[in-house]
């Protein structure tokens, strides 16, 4: 059940709402942007989430798919892979869209890299100004994709490592780029 709910929420929702738009984008115009709330888990994997990696890893892929299919029909498509970003599901309570996580917020009071939600509303503009497709607002994870592509081998056992670290309950050392 969880894995399919994953998908409803995390895929399908953006296949749906294309289904929705994107005829009227491609009829209009100027046509339309169609922006995926997608993750970086989409491209690295989350650990201890498996379903939610691999429903954001389709969202991705549609994603790509709906630039390839639509793109030259006047949809623009921008997908947004941020990692942590601080709303209700880190633990913030606030409302206030610039506010960062309060202390203890998240696992073990971690709140590196956690960016605010205005953070990531204003890298997807400038996306959407630039016409970029790939919304990266924490910039290691271009550097955490492409060490993924060099050597995926490497990536795995590295990512293995870190899911030990969060089991044996250490605090995981993560190195920005």
């Amino acid at each position: 059940e969880m894995w399919d709910r994953s998908m409803q929420i995390n895929c399908m929702a953006h296949v749906w709402a294309a289904q929705s738009v994107v005829p009227d984008f491609e009829r209009q115009d100027g046509g339309g942007a169609f922006v995926s709330i997608v993750s970086a888990a989409g491209l690295l994997t989350q650990v201890g989430a498996p379903s939610y990696s691999v429903s954001k890893a389709a969202a991705l892929a549609f994603s790509e798919s709906l630039a390839v299919h639509h793109g030259d029909r006047g949809v623009r498509v921008h997908c947004v892979c941020p990692q942590a970003v601080a709303t209700a599901l880190v633990g913030l309570d606030s409302e206030d869209p610039h506010a960062g996580p309060t202390e203890g917020a998240l696992a073990g009071g971690a709140k590196d890299g956690v960016l605010a939600p205005a953070t990531v509303a204003q890298a997807t503009v400038d996306a959407m100004e630039s016409g970029e497709f790939l919304v990266l607002p924490h910039k290691s994870v271009a550097g955490y994709v492409q060490m993924k592509a060099a050597a995926p081998g490497k990536w795995i056992v590295g990512m293995r490592k870190l899911r030990d670290a969060i089991l044996s309950g250490k605090k995981p050392l993560v190195q920005a780029l």
